[in-house]
């Protein structure tokens, strides 16, 4: 099976930006911990259109954001939930605009992976490491080299915590993503070393 590192589309001028977690919520360090958060999360939890870009008002099924979230539509958590991922969160966020004005029909979602698989290839990758956080990288250099042995089977989304703000899909899911016309995202084959 082939896998993906699923990230945000910022090939689009026109979609919403969030540039910080929800303020009332967890600190932004901790949904890199890959750790639950659901029963800390706060039910009336708001995240706001960056300033920085006054003309991005769209919102796409997988919101744009500096702060390493994935944050999704309702039709994204619908269908991960029809397709039984495992090992995930779904924190619900209510959106406001520029204005701060509450988007009352946006059902969008923090998606919170605490599946943590330690698979990246090291040897092959070309890998820049955080020189903050010796043990995580920072990123990777031309092609994501993995070893795909190590991923259990029927694991369809996932993260590693040595590079926990980057996100994996398995191709059923991507399929499955295509299928269901899903928007705002982009794709970057990982390469299987085994």
């Amino acid at each position: 099976m082939k896998y993906y590192i699923l990230r945000n589309d910022r090939s689009k001028d026109d979609g919403a930006v969030i540039d910080e977690a929800p303020v009332n919520g967890p600190k932004e360090y901790m949904y890199k911990k890959l750790k639950p958060l659901l029963k800390k999360f706060p039910t009336n939890a708001e995240v706001y259109f960056s300033d920085n870009y006054p003309d991005a008002i769209k919102l796409y099924d997988f919101v744009d954001n500096i702060c390493g979230l994935l944050i999704i539509s309702k039709k994204v958590q619908q269908l991960f939930e029809k397709l039984d991922i495992q090992s995930v969160e779904y924190l619900p966020v209510r959106m406001r605009d520029h204005s701060e004005n509450l988007l009352e029909k946006a059902d969008y979602y923090i998606l919170n992976s605490f599946r943590d698989i330690d698979f990246i290839n090291f040897e092959k990758s070309d890998v820049v490491m955080n020189s903050m956080k010796k043990d995580r990288i920072f990123k990777i250099n031309g092609p994501t080299y993995i070893d795909a042995q190590k991923i259990p089977e029927n694991t369809h989304l996932f993260r590693t915590a040595r590079w926990p703000k980057v996100y994996f899909v398995s191709e059923l899911l991507v399929n499955a993503m295509k299928e269901g016309e899903l928007s705002g995202y982009v794709l970057e084959e990982a390469i299987s070393t085994s």
